[in-house]
C-alpha cells in the first residue's frame, strides 16, 4: 500500500505496519527490486507514489494485474494501481485486450472498505483461480482471451 504520510500518521492502530523507514527513494526502489522490503504501507508523495506502484506492477506482472486505491478521511475511489499508457487506451478497449484483474482485485479492495470482507474474498479467490488455472489470460500475462473471456471465467469461478 502505498500512501501519504499525512494520512498515514491518522491510520488506526489496526493497521498492521511491520516497519517505518525513513530512505531515498532510489534506495527504496532498489530494495523493492531485490526483494528486501517487508514494508506493507509506503509513505511516499503523490509522484513517488506513481513511481514505486508503477515499479512494483513491473515485478508482479505488469499494470494489468496491480489493483489500487485511494483512500482519503471521507472518501475513496479505487482503480487500477499503475498504469504504463493503458489506462483510457481506446484500442485496447476495442479489441478487447485490457486485462480485468486489476480493476477486479481494485473492486475486492472496495468491498473490504465497505465492510464486506466475505465478498471480496470471494472475488479475490475466483481471481486467483482464474490466474492460476491459466486457460484464460489476456496478452500482457501471455495468453489470448479477450477481457470477457477472462471477466466470464472470473464470474464462473465465484463461490
Amino acid at each position: 500500500m502505498v500512501c501519504s504520510w499525512s494520512l498515514a500518521v491518522r491510520l488506526p492502530l489496526n493497521i498492521q505496519v511491520l516497519s517505518i523507514m525513513k530512505s531515498l527513494l532510489t534506495t527504496a526502489a532498489c530494495n523493492l527490486f531485490q526483494g528486501l522490503s517487508s514494508l506493507m504501507l509506503w509513505v511516499t508523495p503523490n509522484l513517488y507514489g506513481n513511481l514505486v506502484a508503477n515499479t512494483a506492477a513491473g515485478l508482479v506482472g505488469g499494470t494489468g494485474v496491480m489493483p489500487g486505491g485511494n483512500v482519503g478521511q471521507d472518501h475513496a475511489i479505487f482503480e487500477q494501481g499503475a498504469s504504463a499508457g493503458n489506462v483510457g487506451n481506446d484500442n485496447l478497449v476495442e479489441q478487447q485486450k485490457a486485462n480485468p484483474v486489476a480493476l477486479l482485485l481494485s473492486s475486492a479492495m472496495m468491498l473490504r472498505h465497505l465492510q464486506f470482507p466475505s465478498f471480496a474474498d470471494r472475488l479475490e479467490t475466483a481471481v486467483k483461480r482464474v490466474i492460476a488455472d491459466g486457460k484464460y489470460r489476456t496478452k500482457d500475462l501471455g495468453g489470448t482471451s479477450t477481457t470477457q473471456e477472462v471477466t466470464d471465467a472470473v464470474i464462473a469461478n465465484l463461490d
